[in-house]
């Protein structure tokens, strides 16, 4: 009882300094930094990096609620960017390798919406969409940052085998969420630009051959985050079982694609391009979802799958 009193009556007092120093100025930056979850997130990732404990960082977070510098909805996406990560886990390997296990779930997150967001943006959307999930990546790419640094700082700890397996297990995924993030951001990103630029329109059938594409990705990512995550066997060999049915995809597409390449329409090269690079960067996103999925199946069930 003592110590819950001695923090709350330390909670007061810092709230009481804040609003005493902190002024309308203060509340114009918070406001700046939290305009929307994506900058929160980026800013609560940040800070956290910086002071090195997510703890501290949600009890500054509180600290500027009560004393009406930030309201509880810009809150969200700071406490969201400063989710597991845990200093003071550090001299816990088994502990601290569970919170970067959590957070690269929070990574898989904000990769997986870049992906849902992407499509629609691609095939018909506006240049303010596609900047808008080109940004989101600098949030992918933040994260990745700070679980890259937070695993790097486990390794300095005395690991057991099984530790140090899981450690490149972590260290892999994480790296892998990143390179998606990137093909979205940099690829797909560009081929819905380059699809306003040429003024492409594709057509609705070809938008039904792309839409089952992104569709079977998608479930091959969110099974490979599942087995990374939860270390299922299960979920990783449903995304490495998948390769039959994205081959097949990829090659129904190329026959859809082959057939309107002669077909009398405008603008049918730069269509054909477009609409081509499209599903080749699907597939690489499935190829690092596979990848995923291979770490947790054992060696001798992938030599028995291929």
């Amino acid at each position: 009882m003592g110590g819950l009193a001695l923090f709350l009556f330390g909670m007061e007092q810092m709230s009481e300094s804040l609003k005493a120093v902190a002024g309308e100025r203060m509340k114009s930056i918070l406001s700046r930094l939290t305009s929307n979850r994506l900058m929160g997130a980026i800013t609560g990732a940040f800070v956290t990096a910086v002071i090195q404990s997510s703890s501290v960082t949600t009890v500054l977070v509180v600290g500027f609620i009560t004393a009406g510098l930030m309201s509880l909805s810009q809150s969200i996406g700071i406490i969201m960017g400063a989710k597991y990560l845990d200093e003071e886990l550090l001299s816990t390997p088994s502990l601290a390798l569970d919170r970067a296990r959590l957070e690269i779930l929070h990574l898989g997150d904000l990769v997986m919406e870049m992906m849902r967001q992407i499509l629609p943006a691609m095939l018909s959307g506006e240049r303010e969409d596609l900047k808008q999930i080109a940004e989101m990546d600098d949030g992918v790419d933040l994260l990745h940052g700070q679980i890259v640094t937070y695993l790097g700082k486990i390794s300095r700890h005395s690991l057991t085998e099984e530790q140090t397996a899981e450690f490149l297990k972590l260290m892999e995924t994480t790296n892998d969420l990143e390179n998606i993030g990137d093909i979205i951001e940099t690829n797909l990103v560009m081929l819905g630009n380059d699809r306003i630029e040429e003024q492409v329109s594709i057509s609705e059938p070809t938008q039904d051959v792309i839409r089952e594409f992104h569709g079977a990705v998608i479930k091959a990512l969110v099974a490979a985050m599942q087995a990374a995550t939860q270390k299922s066997e299960e979920a990783a060999n449903v995304v490495i079982e998948m390769k039959g049915e994205i081959n097949r995809l990829a090659d129904s597409a190329a026959l859809h694609q082959a057939r309107r390449l002669v077909a009398e329409e405008p603008n049918r090269l730069p269509a054909y391009t477009v609409e081509m690079d499209i599903l080749q960067n699907l597939k690489r996103i499935y190829y690092f979802a596979k990848r995923m999925a291979r770490l947790v199946v054992p060696s001798e069930d992938l030599r028995q799958a291929f």
